[in-house]
């Protein structure tokens, strides 16, 4: 995986741990659901993705 900006941000909402969900938004076909995927295939044993 390209280590970007947001992979820091995912690390540091997982580190924080307020319990609150994550809600992703921005533009188009710019790797959200990507990141997303693999940080919770690096981070979390199991995870569930919601793509709206």
């Amino acid at each position: 995986m390209l280590e970007r900006k947001i992979s820091d941000d995912l690390l540091e909402w997982k580190l924080i741990g307020t319990g609150k969900a994550l809600l992703l938004t921005g533009a188009r076909q710019i790797g959200k659901s990507y990141a997303v995927r693999e940080f919770a295939k690096h981070e979390y044993a199991h995870y569930l993705e919601i793509n709206l």
